[in-house]
């Protein structure tokens, strides 16, 4: 059968625009409501709260929001709400089970659910690397690393309508964007005893 047709390959090009506020950025979503700029989400591995920030887009710091979410590895803004996916694992000192799971976050920084990811134990769904916002029928895509695939979830519910594997042709996923009926998804490799 063949490993089929190769995937494209192309440098992009970046352009340095603006610093995010003081602090570790790990994820990044449009104000889809408002179009008021873009949202950052802090990645902390100290077991403090983690910050997301609202930036116009000249950088310009309109509003933060501290979030109970532990080591935010993917985030998305969606129903007025913000979406933050935790990989609590690799905090210091994490308990067990760790702090993973999806947080539901109001502007006001109050906590209105933490839910794990399907298919898991009760208390630890697994760690999450990517969340998006699907505005056209109001459901959240969430990568999940335990199950190894990307699915959509009924955020009043809580139930899966779509599940598919996500796409291994590297050796991590880091990081996945709905578009207009597409999935974009991230991918990185980790090098052997570095950070990199």
């Amino acid at each position: 059968r063949g490993a089929g047709p190769q995937i494209p390959k192309r440098q992009a090009k970046t352009t340095k625009l603006f610093l995010s506020p003081p602090g570790w950025p790990n994820a990044i979503d449009i104000d889809h409501d408002q179009q008021r700029g873009f949202w950052v989400a802090e990645q902390r591995h100290d077991n403090k709260p983690e910050a997301h920030w609202l930036l116009d887009w000249n950088g310009k710091l309109l509003h933060t929001v501290m979030t109970n979410c532990k080591d935010t590895s993917g985030m998305c803004f969606g129903d007025g709400f913000l979406w933050s996916g935790a990989s609590g694992g690799s905090v210091v000192n994490h308990p067990t089970p760790p702090i993973n799971g999806v947080f539901q976050t109001d502007m006001n920084g109050k906590q209105i659910s933490h839910r794990q990811i399907p298919f898991g134990p009760k208390e630890d769904g697994g760690a999450t690397h990517g969340l998006s916002w699907q505005e056209d029928v109001h459901k959240l895509w969430i990568d999940s690393n335990r199950v190894g695939t990307i699915m959509r979830i009924d955020p009043k519910t809580w139930e899966v309508d779509w599940m598919f594997p996500m796409t291994r042709t590297i050796q991590r996923l880091h990081g996945i964007a709905y578009d207009n009926g597409f999935i974009w998804q991230v991918c990185g490799i980790q090098k052997p005893g570095t950070s990199d």
